[in-house]
């Protein structure tokens, strides 16, 4: 549950904060454990391949995070990483509700987040971006959850 509803000064705050910008020990992700509340156990675990404190929203992403981190071809990972231009990136949405995903009190939409941006080295050397999101089985019962999932996978798409 959310204790203070989203505004566009704290959207502006965030932006000016850095969230979201800058990679290794120089990202802050779009948000921390906390401020809000997750339907597990929050992890703050120190990377060592980012030198930085990462904040971890579940069990499920302590793991992942996890296999990021020993994986050595994931050179860098970026948790919270947002998606400020989901509306402009993506050109099929007709079908999309992104009306579910605004903040009922003020009506604004919220920053939409993938769980980890990853910088991967290929065999040639070659770097690339992967994008993974770590549900738990619980939210994959919702809707809404495939909805999200849905947008987030046309936004990487393209």
């Amino acid at each position: 549950m959310r204790t203070s509803h989203w505004s566009k000064e704290k959207l502006e705050r965030y932006k000016k904060e850095g969230r979201g910008k800058g990679e290794g020990a120089d990202y802050k992700p779009w948000q921390n454990t906390y401020e809000f509340s997750s339907k597990g156990r929050a992890t703050r675990i120190y990377g060592i391949k980012t030198g930085r404190i990462h904040q971890l929203h579940s069990d499920n992403q302590y793991r992942a995070f996890l296999l990021f981190e020993f994986n050595s071809m994931v050179t860098d990972i970026r948790e919270s990483f947002p998606l400020l231009d989901v509306l402009e990136v993506v050109d099929d949405k007709e079908d999309l509700r992104f009306d579910k995903f605004t903040d009922k009190e003020t009506k604004e939409p919220y920053v939409l987040t993938t769980n980890f941006l990853l910088t991967m080295k290929d065999a040639n050397g070659e770097e690339k971006y992967v994008a993974r999101s770590i549900k738990n089985t619980t939210e994959l019962k919702r809707k809404i959850t495939f909805e999200k999932l849905e947008i987030e996978r046309r936004y990487w798409q393209q």
